[in-house]
């Protein structure tokens, strides 16, 4: 029975020793590392949450954040509409000399003014664009520059003669003459008493008509699926005629479809049109413009892809203009 004891006394010490051995090492057993905030993070570390600010995005247009502080709103007309009148019919109906240099600058800034801010306020693009004199437009002629004389716009609207209007054409094609001939057509009239009429003012029963056919290379920018087109000159100068219709020639241009088609040699083509403003020769892969208006002049030793991404650009920014 003491014998019994023993054991008994012995076993529950091994049992004890053994309990506080696992503690031990349950102890020394290291916890793995958790963050619980940033603060334990070295400072360099730490990143600081965006202000509101800074989240925000600015979603308002180039000409939106233009209007907002153009001085030109803040101008104030000091005269009646029945004075504004007046001081005009008084101003040009003044001799010449009776006008100091004085009275001219003011009467301009005053007409400047006037006309600036009205137009602002009803198409601030426009105004922007061609007016405010802060943007790309140039509309200045450039002496000694050749010129493709282009009256048709003046019918067209009010927007002045600019490099932008050509984003309201088709494309931008690279095209060579490789065809041309002159051929008589008969007039046509819409009634009989308008034939008549004509005919006694001495207009000829028939004209002849000069067609070129242009091969088109490469399109540059815009919509076109045609290998080519036809193209009715009418009245040229001689030096426009003769590179017109030089097949040695490269030749840009921004062309639209005009609602007509022509056979020339057995060959049915599609009429296309294009303006001074959006004509260039290329030479050695360099532009030459065949307007003299500064704001296509300007693209002389460019790059047709210089010029389609200035295009591009202005039509980004100015898009109510296209």
């Amino acid at each position: 029975m003491e014998k019994e004891r023993v054991i008994v006394c012995i076993c529950f010490c091994v049992l004890v020793l053994l309990l506080l051995g696992c503690e031990g090492v349950e102890e020394t057993i290291p916890e793995p590392l958790t963050v619980e905030s940033e603060e334990l993070l070295p400072e360099s570390q730490v990143e600081e949450p965006e202000s509101e600010s800074e989240t925000q995005v600015d979603a308002r247009s180039f000409l939106e954040k233009e209007k907002e502080t153009d001085p030109i709103f803040d101008w104030e007309d000091p005269l009646s509409y029945v004075d504004y009148l007046r001081y005009v019919e008084e101003f040009e109906n003044a001799a010449e000399g009776e006008k100091t240099e004085e009275e001219i600058r003011e009467y301009e800034e005053y007409i400047r003014n006037r006309h600036g801010k009205s137009c602002a306020e009803s198409n601030y693009s426009f105004y922007y664009y061609y007016l405010s004199g802060r943007s790309e437009y140039d509309g200045n002629r450039v002496i000694g520059h050749r010129d493709y004389p282009d009256l048709a716009w003046m019918m067209a609207g009010p927007s002045p003669e600019s490099f932008i209007a050509n984003a309201k054409t088709q494309a931008c094609v690279v095209m060579r003459p490789t065809y041309w001939e002159e051929v008589t057509v008969e007039r046509k009239y819409s009634s009989k008493e308008e034939q008549e009429k004509m005919e006694k003012m001495g207009e000829e029963p028939t004209y002849q008509q000069k067609r070129i056919v242009m091969t088109v290379d490469e399109v540059l920018w815009g919509e076109f699926d045609e290998e080519g087109f036809v193209f009715l000159p009418g009245a040229l100068k001689p030096d426009l005629m003769e590179s017109l219709t030089d097949p040695e020639n490269t030749l840009v241009a921004f062309v639209y479809e005009w609602n007509e088609t022509y056979e020339v040699e057995g060959v049915t083509y599609t009429r296309y049109n294009f303006r001074g403003r959006g004509l260039f020769e290329l030479q050695e892969g360099k532009l030459e413009a065949w307007s003299n208006l500064g704001d296509v002049a300007r693209f002389d030793g460019k790059t047709p892809d210089e010029m389609i991404a200035a295009l591009e650009e202005l039509i980004e920014k100015y898009p109510e203009l296209v």
